[in-house]
């Protein structure tokens, strides 16, 4: 088996995610603020190609899956920051929180602030039948 591509899609994905890089993924503790259910922010406030792309890598990576789905839009959050639920058959869902938007082409270790949020109580959004669910 050859290992070399896996390991080079692990360093990929360990470089854009702070998360990751903190040691921290999946961790329940990164859950710090609550969260209440509700449709998603309208049209105008749909992810951004990148973080179309960080949210689908970032579903790869901590559900170590290559069938992932993510919200089509936000998830309506009680902290600052933008949610998108991400899923995997036989997974409990997630919630990645971003602190600001994404619009550039890259994301830099620097300014990465999002949060994996795995908790029941902090996936509230990502639960229930009012999420439009699409392959990430």
């Amino acid at each position: 088996m050859n290992v070399v591509p896996r390991l080079l899609t692990v360093i990929c994905l360990v470089a854009t995610c702070s998360a990751c890089t903190s040691g921290a993924f999946g961790d329940a503790s990164l859950a710090t603020g609550g969260v209440s259910g509700g449709a998603a922010p309208g049209a105008s406030q749909m992810p951004s190609p990148t973080e179309i792309a960080y949210a689908g890598q970032t579903a790869r990576m901590i559900f170590r899956s290559k069938d992932v789905e993510r919200s089509a839009g936000f998830a309506t959050i009680d902290t600052d920051g933008y949610g998108l639920c991400l899923r995997a058959p036989g997974k409990g869902p997630a919630l990645l929180v971003f602190s600001q938007r994404l619009m550039d082409d890259a994301v830099s270790q620097v300014d990465d602030a999002s949060e994996i949020r795995r908790r029941p109580a902090d996936t509230i959004p990502c639960q229930g039948g009012g999420v439009a669910w699409i392959r990430a």
